[in-house]
């Protein structure tokens, strides 16, 4: 078998610590420096050569993430997609931090917490040059999303050219597995993400919690919800801060996922308890929902979106 390998978990948390204090909070009307493309910057990738060539890499730091908690996960995920670096005011290069962007992203799918679409992810500048980073980004997007639907067990029922997707096994032992090799030959060759969609059969509902595989009118449902959830956010921490408020600041976000997932449900407690556990992966029970949406109404936030039923 040869000599044990060291463990190097202390060198790639040392990793993770340098990329993270090299960012911080953007900063309102900063100027941003222009940024030069590095050397070894990615060139663009033709088409039907996109590989998702981070699997080894992340195995080698995967210790790390399993050592946080899902709520750190978030932070740092939200960090490397937000934050800016210190010298130049600029995000990183996605090429900078894509390990580690995937590996958390893909450590969240697992735990069940927080759908991709929900997530403070990183994603594509609309309007900008379109550079082989950002065709690799949109790639690896769509990578994350296949994993959580074959991770969460959703009931996707697709093309029969694409099954193999959700229900690869082991012929030996029966036991499943995720195909990554299926998932990047699906993602770099089918074409536009309507194509996708028509091929995973995935209706407008299914779309919601994934943050690459929607259509651009789900995005919006999606945003609007994430936006009116903020307003809230702000409207609730007012609200805490009033002398002798009994609100408490630390459940406001379990408010925000409250709210949110009272609009998906179209304000039925019921339904709200599913869509809680499907979209955030914390549920509460049907009494808890309708404490929720009294409350919600008596703050001026409407719980239902009115929304037509699509098929």
């Amino acid at each position: 078998m040869g000599p044990t390998p060291p463990d190097q978990t202390p060198l790639f948390r040392a990793e993770l610590g340098d990329l993270l204090a090299r960012l911080e909070p953007p900063a309102a009307g900063r100027a941003l420096a222009k940024l030069s493309p590095p050397p070894g910057a990615v060139p663009p990738i033709p088409y039907g050569s996109y590989r998702f060539d981070v699997l080894d890499a992340m195995k080698d730091r995967r210790r790390v993430v399993v050592g946080m908690r899902p709520r750190e996960l978030r932070g740092v995920l939200e960090r490397l997609s937000f934050y800016r670096d210190r010298a130049t005011g600029r995000g990183l290069q996605y090429s900078e931090i894509r390990i580690w962007w995937c590996l958390i992203n893909l450590r969240l799918n697992e735990l069940g917490y927080c759908t991709p679409g929900f997530r403070p992810n990183r994603r594509v500048v609309r309007g900008s040059a379109y550079t082989g980073e950002d065709t690799l980004l949109t790639n690896d997007r769509q990578m994350i999303d296949l994993h959580w639907l074959w991770q969460s067990g959703a009931a996707v029922l697709p093309k029969p050219k694409h099954r193999a997707l959700f229900n690869s096994v082991y012929p030996e032992t029966g036991a499943e597995y995720f195909p990554w090799h299926l998932a990047e030959r699906f993602v770099g060759l089918v074409g536009s993400i309507d194509k996708k969609l028509e091929d995973l059969k995935l209706h407008e509902d299914d779309q919601l919690p994934l943050m690459a595989l929607c259509r651009d009118v789900v995005k919006k449902r999606r945003e609007d919800m994430v936006n009116r959830g903020e307003t809230l956010r702000g409207a609730l921490m007012r609200r805490a801060s009033r002398p002798r408020s009994r609100l408490n600041r630390g459940a406001i976000s379990e408010w925000v996922k409250d709210y949110v997932a009272l609009r998906v449900a179209d304000g039925k407690p019921g339904d709200a308890v599913h869509e809680r556990q499907r979209l955030f992966g914390q549920s509460f029970n049907a009494r808890h929902m309708t404490n929720v949406k009294r409350d919600l109404v008596k703050f001026g936030f409407r719980v239902r979106e009115g929304r037509a039923v699509t098929h």
